[in-house]
């Protein structure tokens, strides 16, 4: 591989990679784009160019210094350094990886309210960090948000935003966030449908907001919403497919990454 001065690669060099890397599979590009970029920081690091991240250590840091003091004045502690508050950071804990445990809400809020106004549908409920998630069956999905929005116990007048989830296994869950201006309440609704028949009923009679959310929700989801008014995809492509669901597969490397991999692969030739 020939580079000028500075460690670039001539035009014809860069034209030949970008050549070999067009002529490799998908997986082959991201694994040697991986391999270039660990080699690359490696190689900075031996250079003293990019200091190693710092890593947190069993060993308890170094006590700080002291900065020099005039007499009479109280000796002031030297700040610690990044390293050593990295020192003391507790190292990570793998459960933080796992669904967090399903923590019931305090007794007397909205779920209790939720519970004496629909005595016949089945529900579960969970505190989160913000609010109380309410985990419906989809076939009692329209009851339950006429019943939100409706009664004057619960009265949930605004729809914050409806998001997806694509819970792979479990199916795909759409969830619902309301609150209440009179009440000064919140709550998140959530149901499951599966992927081979991904619907729910619309809310835009409910919820003029929710007309767009669920444009986005159909377009990005494949999540039918039955008896919308307007249906039709904002933000993507037309056949583009349900780009946020996690069988969407991963789009080729466009010409501006091949670019990337060139420069990255630049790296090789400095010295």
């Amino acid at each position: 591989m020939t580079t000028d001065q500075g460690g670039n690669l001539s035009e014809q060099e860069a034209e030949s990679k970008r050549q070999e890397l067009r002529s490799m599979s998908q997986e082959e590009r991201i694994r040697h784009a991986r391999e270039l970029s660990a080699e690359l920081r490696a190689q900075r690091r031996a250079e003293g160019t990019a200091p190693a991240a710092p890593r947190a250590s069993a060993e308890a840091p170094t006590a700080p210094t002291q900065a020099p003091t005039t007499e009479g004045a109280a000796p002031t502690a030297a700040a610690p350094t990044r390293l050593a508050r990295a020192a003391q950071r507790p190292p990570a804990r793998e459960e933080r990886l796992t669904e967090p445990p399903m923590v019931a809400p305090e007794p007397g809020g909205v779920f209790d309210i939720f519970q004496q106004v629909l005595p016949g549908v089945e529900m579960t409920a969970a505190q989160m960090h913000s609010d109380v998630n309410i985990y419906v069956k989809r076939e009692d999905l329209l009851r339950v948000m006429q019943t939100a929005k409706e009664d004057e116990r619960l009265a949930f007048d605004y729809l914050r935003s409806i998001s997806g989830v694509d819970q792979i296994e479990r199916g795909l869950e759409v969830v619902y966030h309301l609150y209440s201006f009179k009440h000064g309440h919140s709550v998140a609704i959530r149901t499951i449908t599966p992927e081979e028949d991904a619907r729910v009923p619309s809310m835009t009679p409910l919820w003029q907001g929710a007309n767009w959310h669920e444009r986005e929700l159909t377009e990005l989801f494949g999540i039918e919403c039955d008896g919308h008014p307007d249906p039709r995809p904002l933000l993507t492509e037309e056949g583009l497919g349900y780009i946020l669901r996690r069988s969407y597969p991963l789009a080729d490397i466009e010409e501006w990454q091949e670019d990337l991999l060139v420069e990255v692969s630049q790296g090789e030739g400095q010295s």
